[in-house]
């Protein structure tokens, strides 16, 4: 469903990143890249450039469906988990459903530890919701982006991107690790998107990813 780039880009442009805050953390949280930029605000992208790589337009989204053959939309299975009650699927349901995807919330709502196993390991169906926090820059940068990433649930496998990834970890001048490190989020937020960021609400990064296919 999702291994049209421009279908996940779709998403991206769907996501009204400040009707999450607002419903999520009390207007107090704040859009974010794909790591937290509050606690590792050395690596972070200007709001500026943020607003410019995802904005909230829906006519843009349509038009990319179209553009991928799924102007009719499709049905996807959703990943959540039932002990953070139903406040940001309410939310996804209402603002996929106007690019035409309708979400399955009922065959993959799940426990904490099932969602733990299967977030990490990419064994949920389409979709699923993220919101964790970790101790690590490389933990977001390495763990969910690269194809050997040990948080990379949604499987994502882009040569292009692990050698970026790569050539990041072998340098060792902090400046230049520091701006590579922002071609990444560049990246991951252009022409991967199989992570989609939203928010930081609490210093929690709330996102929606999809597997792999």
């Amino acid at each position: 469903l999702f291994q049209d780039v421009r279908v996940r880009e779709a998403v991206s442009l769907a996501m009204d990143r400040q009707a999450h805050i607002k419903a999520l953390a009390g207007g107090v949280g704040k859009e974010t890249g794909t790591f937290p930029f509050p606690r590792f605000s050395e690596y972070a992208l200007s709001d500026e450039e943020l607003a410019k790589i995802q904005p909230f337009n829906i006519a843009e989204a349509k038009k990319l469906m179209a553009a991928a053959g799924k102007e009719a939309g499709f049905t996807a299975k959703i990943m959540w988990r039932t002990d953070t009650g139903q406040p940001p699927l309410n939310l996804h349901l209402e603002m996929l459903k106007q690019i035409g995807i309708t979400l399955d919330t009922k065959t993959e709502a799940v426990d904490y530890p099932a969602w733990v196993s299967k977030s990490y390991n990419g064994s949920f169906a389409d979709m699923a919701e993220w919101g964790y926090t970790v101790g690590s820059i490389w933990d977001y940068v390495v763990g969910l982006h690269h194809s050997k990433g040990n948080r990379n649930g949604p499987q994502t496998n882009i040569p292009e991107l692990d050698g970026m990834i790569d050539k990041m970890l072998r340098t060792t001048n902090e400046q230049d690790q520091l701006a590579q490190v922002k071609d990444i989020e560049r990246y991951v937020m252009t022409k991967s998107l199989y992570i989609v960021p939203l928010i930081v609400a609490q210093g929690a990064l709330i996102q929606i990813g999809r597997a792999h296919v």
